[in-house]
């Protein structure tokens, strides 16, 4: 039942924003991203770690929450497929400003911020 989704050209589970990027520029992420799948439970991002990579969502639902204070947790959101996550620190603090975590089985793409950051100031 696997889509595509491993080839950015084809895949139809990538985010809205990319849709609008040339052949190209799609095949220039689908050589740099990184492809992982986590498990139930796994943290995929951990909210002050450096912000190293903007995450495109292709399966699984993940639950996105900021951490108030120790033990304490505001859940903000459930991340499904087709959604991409950046944030405030990919311009500011370089620092993920929430964490995500599994709540299924979940693949996603790992694409470096500087090369985000390349594609997306040629489409200003």
């Amino acid at each position: 039942m696997h889509e595509d989704i491993n080839n950015c050209i084809s895949c139809n589970r990538k985010a809205e924003c990319f849709k609008y990027l040339s052949k190209e520029e799609l095949q220039f992420f689908n050589e740099t991203k990184t492809t992982i799948t986590y498990k139930k439970g796994e943290t995929i991002i951990k909210q002050g770690t450096e912000f190293t990579h903007v995450v495109s969502f292709n399966e699984g639902l993940a639950k996105l929450n900021i951490e108030s204070e120790p033990g304490k947790n505001l859940l903000i959101g459930i991340i499904q497929p087709s959604e991409i996550l950046g944030g405030p620190g990919m311009f500011g603090n370089n620092r993920y400003s929430f964490s995500v975590t599994a709540l299924t089985e979940s693949r996603i793409c790992l694409i470096n911020v500087a090369t985000f950051k390349k594609i997306i100031r040629t489409n200003e």
